[in-house]
């Protein structure tokens, strides 16, 4: 920064000056060095300029050089009447954080919170007509508004909110002067199938002060590729699914069989969900006819005493002696699952006999079953 003096000047520069004093004309004195005030680092020169002269002779002739000048620093505020004037343009910063990174989404959906804080610099002009705007991954929508909070001088002009259900939830509009900040926390919904690590970008719209149409905007947005402030986690829940076969004889499910051919199901069960697996209990049903004349099931196998089997695979479950259980609850018609028999029953017969009253088989199992593990389990019938 130069504030420098003006060089004085010359007079009858190209005049040989003759006898002295001879022929001579007063030439300027040189300008004084002005002042520089500093709100920050910077190279300064505040130096005097030199006299003019006067002949070939190169005569001040009694001009003098200008005094140096002053340099310091200060700030905006303590110089009265300049304060607006130094704070220059608004400038604008825009954060998004979140107090739930993480959240395990349920079968109808789960939530969010997040916090968008827009700041204006200190010694800077007011943003004006500020507006401020979230748009939500697939699967968010705004729910509601937890709080609005202000610093500084801040304040809230006009009102416009979201409404539940908005993709891209907006609030308006807020004056934020130097200095001054406002923050949003809100919650969001989050649809049941929605899962995975989602970002997202916020966005304070204002008035821009170098506007020459009063409908002018300027924008500053928060990238969410900076942090992972705002990143939220969505676990899916446990999902469990069956897959149930004739393992027993071999061609069971592609060749007819007669009376007194023994059948073996197995069912192999995987966790395809986003996290463990708990209380995981099997049912089956024995297989069984439908007589649609007279609208009622016929049994057309008994259960083999003490076929059920456990094979764990992955999935880490435990099946105790008392997980094995067997109902006898009529089978309804028509027969649809989930299947939910409440009438536990003991087969009286030693295991590799067969028990025409069990309607019902299930395993119950204790522990976990982390997402991608499966088990596999079976059980015997014989064709009446």
């Amino acid at each position: 920064v130069f504030a420098r003096g003006g060089r004085g000047g010359d007079a009858w520069r190209n005049q040989a000056p003759g006898a002295s004093p001879g022929e001579r004309h007063g030439p300027g004195g040189g300008g004084g060095g002005g002042v520089v005030l500093l709100s920050g680092a910077a190279t300064v020169s505040v130096t005097g300029g030199a006299s003019g002269v006067t002949t070939t002779a190169l005569d001040p002739y009694g001009a003098t050089g200008g005094a140096n000048g002053t340099s310091g620093t200060t700030t905006a505020a303590s110089i009265p009447g300049a304060t607006m004037g130094a704070q220059c343009l608004p400038t604008l910063t825009t954060t998004k954080t979140t107090s739930t990174p993480n959240v395990n989404n349920t079968a109808s959906g789960t939530s969010a919170t997040y916090s968008i804080l827009v700041s204006n610099a200190a010694n800077r002009g007011a943003a004006i007509r500020v507006a401020i705007s979230d748009t939500l991954p697939a699967g968010f929508t705004y729910a509601s508004t937890g709080s609005i909070t202000f610093t500084g001088t801040a304040t809230r002009t006009s009102t416009t909110n979201p409404t539940a259900g908005d993709a891209v939830p907006l609030w308006s509009a807020f004056r934020i002067p130097g200095g001054s900040s406002v923050r949003i926390t809100f919650t969001v919904s989050i649809a049941a199938g929605t899962n995975g690590t989602f970002q997202n970008p916020a966005t304070a719209r204002y008035a821009d002060p170098v506007r020459t149409v009063d409908t002018t905007n300027a924008t500053v947005s928060y990238n969410p590729a900076s942090s992972t402030g705002e990143d939220v986690t969505v676990v899916a829940p446990p999902r469990v699914t069956l897959v149930k076969s004739c393992t027993s004889p071999v061609n069971c499910e592609t060749v007819g069989h007669r009376p007194g051919t023994e059948l073996t199901y197995t069912i192999v069960f995987s966790n395809t969900g986003g996290r463990a697996a708990q209380n995981v209990f099997i049912v089956d049903v024995m297989p069984f006819s439908v007589d649609l004349v007279n609208a009622v099931n016929v049994r057309t196998t008994d259960f083999k005493v003490g076929s059920m089997t456990f094979t764990p695979n992955t999935s880490t479950l435990m099946l105790p002696p008392a997980g094995i259980r067997h109902f006898s609850d009529p089978i309804p018609f028509p027969a649809t699952p989930p299947w939910t028999p409440s009438t536990s029953y003991t087969p009286p017969g030693v295991a590799g006999t067969f028990d025409p009253s069990v309607t019902y088989v299930g395993w119950q199992f204790t522990g976990s079953m982390p997402p991608g593990t499966s088990g596999t389990v079976t059980f015997t019938v014989r064709i009446r």
